[in-house]
């Protein structure tokens, strides 16, 4: 497939063609019992052709963003269950399938976002409602597709769901956004932790850091619960939860494994919150991520045109004048 010119026809073709003859195994005993792994993957790349075959639509932010919490994250997911089943022996094949179909379509839904916020801007994110009986749970780099999961398994399970959207903000570090959606949000501005897009304290100008943020979230009479513990369901509540994030950061395409065992035990977090009396758990996050085979094509930055380069952003010298796509740093 990935010898094949970028989204050739016949790498669709090939995989339709293949699942046409194979597919059926998927109904038999074996698959049941597991035994039928390469034949399960194939139902995902399948999913996968078909989720990204059609054009991206969306002329505004608001239509290209309902476009993916609707239709889009479906190939996220699938390359995501594709990659969980590969194994030593298969990997090379499955991550070389994944990227034919996978690759060429992140590059038109990066191209079409582009167009969209180099049209209308880059749109500032609301505060996140938090009214008394409400536990904020915070998931590090809970993405669509897996929250997707979330809301199925948890609905199975007779939990009433809703499901809201939020645009990130931006750039989409955990630095950056976990604070922009806290109960201290309105305590803090940009400042000097601009280098590593942390913002600071308002009142001191101090960057904020771990121990400072727990401090103010406990000062805005928001408890802070640690571990297992469910505190007084008569208030309101921050905990945090999972690794995905981390996880990730260390062992790439293994992650795809790691996401089912996240999401087990995130559901039964949130039902130990309810079970103990919280009218409402509401699950949130601080950014997605790519998870690619083989990663992601790079844009090189010129030495010296940088005040602070990360993996996915950059703080540009001011006298800089480069040919990237560039945006303010939602804290200044």
């Amino acid at each position: 497939l990935h010898a094949l010119p970028t989204a050739h026809p016949l790498r669709r073709a090939r995989v339709r063609a293949l699942d046409t003859e194979h597919g059926p195994r998927r109904e038999w005993v074996w698959a049941r019992l597991g035994r039928a792994r390469l034949a399960t993957v194939l139902g995902h790349l399948v999913t996968l052709a078909d989720a990204t075959e059609g054009p991206v639509p969306g002329a505004t932010r608001d239509a290209l963003a309902q476009w993916y919490a609707t239709e889009g994250y479906r190939a996220d997911e699938a390359a995501l269950r594709a990659l969980s089943l590969a194994d030593h022996a298969d990997k090379e094949a499955i991550h070389c399938a994944v990227r034919a179909l996978y690759v060429p379509w992140l590059q038109r839904v990066a191209d079409a976002l582009r167009a969209v916020v180099d049209a209308g801007g880059y749109p500032k994110p609301g505060a996140v409602a938090f009214a008394d009986g409400t536990c904020l749970l915070f998931a590090d780099g809970l993405r669509w597709d897996v929250g997707m999961m979330l809301v199925a398994s948890l609905q199975r399970a007779g939990v009433q769901v809703d499901t809201t959207g939020r645009w990130v903000a931006f750039p989409p570090v955990t630095g950056t956004s976990k604070p922009d959606l806290s109960p201290i949000r309105h305590l803090l501005s940009g400042g000097e932790g601009l280098a590593d897009f942390t913002p600071s304290i308002t009142a001191t100008g101090k960057t904020l850091d771990s121990v400072a943020f727990q401090k103010l979230v406990e000062l805005a009479e928001v408890q802070v619960l640690e571990g297992n513990e469910t505190g007084d369901p008569s208030g309101r509540a921050w905990t945090e939860f999972g690794d995905i994030d981390k996880y990730g950061h260390k062992h790439g395409c293994k992650t795809a494994r790691h996401v089912a065992d996240q999401l087990r035990d995130l559901e039964q977090r949130i039902q130990e919150l309810l079970d103990a009396g919280w009218q409402r758990v509401r699950v949130t996050t601080d950014h997605g991520w790519l998870l690619v085979p083989d990663g992601m094509p790079t844009v090189s930055i010129p030495a010296g045109t940088y005040e602070s380069r990360w993996g996915r952003c950059a703080v540009l010298k001011a006298s800089t004048k480069a040919d990237l796509p560039t945006l303010p740093w939602s804290w200044d």
